[in-house]
């Protein structure tokens, strides 16, 4: 019985060894615009630079948007919204375990 308890506690904390172990980064965060009023049904597009994924998503009633599992890598971030100026961002790194919250200001298009 005791060999059995053991076993059980064993796997147990194995278990939660490996759910904390992240093997990928999160990437969330609010689209607003220059009076910091948030910009809903922004289209969010996400590259990595080395292998060309591309992840796509709105920006909800909120502003606001989340890329969860992306495989650590150099990205590179473009927000678009008809009305707004396009914003990309330089390249940046994700590292496995990263969850960053991001703010993105579109600017009003001129013409």
């Amino acid at each position: 019985m005791g060999w059995w308890i053991f076993v059980v506690f064993w796997a147990l904390s194995l278990a939660g060894r490996l759910e904390a172990q992240n093997d990928t980064a999160d990437l969330s965060g609010t689209v607003v615009d220059q009076s910091n009023a948030i910009v809903t049904r922004a289209h969010v597009d996400l590259t990595n630079s080395d292998t060309e994924l591309k992840r796509s998503v709105l920006s909800n009633n909120s502003g606001t948007f989340s890329i969860p599992a992306l495989p650590p890598g150099r990205y590179l971030l473009r927000v678009e919204h008809d009305g707004y100026q396009i914003t990309q961002s330089r390249q940046f790194s994700l590292s496995a375990g990263d969850k960053r919250t991001i703010l993105v200001e579109l600017k009003m298009d001129t013409l």
